[in-house]
């Protein structure tokens, strides 16, 4: 929790979350207002922006812009270490998944010594084909 910040353990908290958890792909307001009003939950866009900037400030989500645009994207990841964390974010199915590995902290201080780039952790995403997708392609 952030200083001066009060972190309100509500109902609407709760609810935010879980649904949130729910979603297997990034996604933006919108698509979460959408999916909130879907499941019979009446929020105030308001709210809803006041829990993201909550759950993004204790790391609980990222949050990226599309394609520059100041709409935001954004993601629900696992607690990690930092840098051993990673997205891998599938081109075809477009599900998002939270990576903590060894060999990325491997990486990830080769970079800064080798190169001298501090490489964001908390804001990687690579993108790729996931091995489900990868299998239906096979099969």
């Amino acid at each position: 929790m952030t200083e001066g910040r009060k972190k309100y353990n509500t109902m609407s908290n709760q609810i935010i979350f879980n649904t949130i958890k729910e979603f297997q792909t990034d996604f933006t307001v919108k698509e979460l207002l959408r999916k909130l009003e879907d499941e019979g939950h009446d929020m105030g866009i308001a709210t809803v922006y006041r829990h993201l900037d909550e759950m993004e400030s204790t790391g609980m989500l990222r949050r990226a812009y599309l394609n520059g645009r100041n709409v935001a994207s954004y993601w629900y990841t696992e607690p990690c270490d930092g840098e051993s964390h990673f997205n891998l974010r599938c081109m075809q199915c477009e599900r998002v998944f939270h990576v903590d590995c060894e060999y990325i902290r491997k990486f990830v201080n080769h970079v800064r010594e080798e190169h001298g780039f501090v490489v964001l952790t908390n804001r990687a995403l690579i993108r790729g084909v996931c091995a489900d997708c990868r299998k239906k392609e096979t099969a």
